[in-house]
């Protein structure tokens, strides 16, 4: 029997995509998966159910509070975030630029440069 891989996760409490990626980093599932509606051999599944039972045990958690941090530290302290691998994170500053680079060129094209009038030929000089 198989189980489908966001069932898994689901038993996890992990994302599904965590779970497909972590089935291929162990080469439990093909390269070529994409979805999460595969499915994975009993095996494969009984495997990752005795890694992830291990985990809660080998980590023991301490119920300390955090400690309090001064504004300062907390203007220091960037906060991480787990993406998935291969994602771009663009910065402020990159898409504020993007935005004006973009409304510079809506505004040239609905502002077409004017045509410059054509030059006035000069008379010829009077003759003597």
């Amino acid at each position: 029997m198989s189980i489908r891989i966001h069932e898994l996760a689901k038993r996890h409490n992990m994302d599904s995509k965590e779970m497909l990626a972590l089935l291929k980093e162990r080469g439990y599932v093909s390269p070529q998966t994409k979805s999460v509606s595969s499915t994975v051999t009993k095996i494969y599944e009984e495997e990752i159910d005795k890694e992830l039972a291990k985990a809660p045990e080998a980590e023991p958690e301490t119920s300390s509070p955090p400690e309090p941090i001064s504004a300062s530290e907390a203007a220091e302290v960037v906060p991480q975030v787990k993406l998935p691998p291969g994602v771009f994170v663009k910065s402020k500053v990159e898409v504020e630029r993007e935005k004006e680079e973009l409304a510079r060129a809506k505004a040239a094209a609905s502002n077409p440069p004017s045509p410059r009038p054509a030059p006035t030929p000069t008379p010829p000089p009077a003759p003597r």
